[in-house]
């Protein structure tokens, strides 16, 4: 039944163009502009907001899949979604708390170049400064490999000079990963 609709349809549309009845557009934009008709306020500033709320928040559907979303979590401890781009997702999570530990930390780990001065344990404030600084460099140096990492994730292209600043945050973070402490 349905193959016969469409085979009555078809030879109508052929007897339309041997008659001439059609409509000729003058591009491909204009006649998807035809199909797809004007977009009146009421569509623009009810009807599609509405449709949106009810997709995004009200839909059975939507419900259903965020259901299944927190059974995937719940059995698994993490969502699935987050391995797609596993460096991406753990860079946001470790950039905010790089940030926080290096304006809250009290102290410095042992540092490559600074084992004399860090055993002496009678250095004062004074002479562990250069200590205290290169910490800081390190901790900036971590911060802005995860920052272009981040960068990277959302799309933006990088430099040769970005993709060398990662890889030297990146082994810095390796190499101190234990001691990001507070």
């Amino acid at each position: 039944m349905f193959k016969k609709k469409i085979v009555k349809e078809i030879e109508k549309a052929e007897k339309d163009i041997e008659n001439g009845d059609y409509k000729e557009f003058e591009s491909a934009d204009a006649m998807i502009a035809e199909l797809l008709g004007e977009r009146t306020w009421f569509k623009s500033y009810i009807w599609y907001p509405i449709c949106r709320f009810f997709d995004a928040y009200v839909s059975i559907r939507t419900w259903w899949y965020r259901l299944k979303r927190l059974k995937v979590f719940l059995t698994k401890g993490f969502d699935p979604k987050d391995t797609w781009s596993l460096d991406y997702t753990m860079a946001k999570w470790v950039l905010p708390r790089l940030k926080y530990l290096k304006k809250v930390k009290h102290g410095t780990p042992f540092i490559d170049g600074f084992g004399e001065l860090w055993a002496s344990n009678t250095a004062t404030e004074e002479e562990m400064q250069p200590v205290y600084d290169a910490w800081d460099g390190i901790m900036e140096q971590m911060i802005n490999a995860f920052t272009l990492v981040i960068k990277d994730g959302d799309g933006e292209c990088l430099t040769n000079e970005e993709d060398e600043l990662i890889v030297e945050g990146m082994k810095l973070f390796a190499r101190y990963y234990r001691n990001l402490w507070d």
